[in-house]
């Protein structure tokens, strides 16, 4: 899963506006909690306050979750990558020389008592496992943008309406 160019330059674009809502986030929650007067005579309108603080500190701290996920994910794409390179490896090497029933040392020396066969076959469901590992963490991270996104519209709408 190497990045082009491209990619990179879209995934520096990508942290870029994560940090940005971040900061923005927290800069809203800040001034809204120090400029507010409660002097209205509407109960709701104090509870909508309330709740667009609460919205905004829900939304910060999602974020802040989630940005602490991303380097996690960056390093399971590395993985899986080191991963599909061995298991191609050991493939191209049982197409090659063929499994006789012998141990295979020279392949994976941490398995010397294993064939060439049972080691393609571990290489593959390890691949596997990666990249299901890799889709739950992703899938995680989207989550936590969605809510973070929709608590920060929220928030910002419930203090407007205050």
């Amino acid at each position: 899963m190497s990045l082009t160019d491209a990619g990179i330059r879209a995934q520096e674009i990508q942290n870029k506006y994560d940090f940005y809502t971040q900061a923005l986030t927290f800069t809203i929650l800040g001034l809204t909690i120090q400029t507010a007067v409660f002097t209205s005579d509407s109960y709701y309108i104090t509870v909508a306050e309330l709740f667009g603080w609460l919205a905004l500190l829900l939304s910060g701290l999602i974020g802040l979750f989630r940005i602490e996920k991303m380097p996690k994910l960056i390093l399971n794409e590395e993985h899986i990558t080191v991963l599909r390179d061995y298991a191609e490896e050991v493939h191209g090497n049982l197409l090659t020389k063929g499994d006789d029933g012998r141990p295979m040392s020279d392949v994976n020396p941490n398995r010397p008592d294993k064939t060439l066969t049972q080691v393609n076959d571990d290489a593959w469901d390890e691949l596997k496992k990666a990249k299901e590992d890799y889709k739950a963490l992703s899938d995680l991270i989207l989550s936590y943008s969605k809510s973070q996104k929709f608590l920060l519209v929220f928030g910002v709408s419930l203090i407007a309406v205050s």
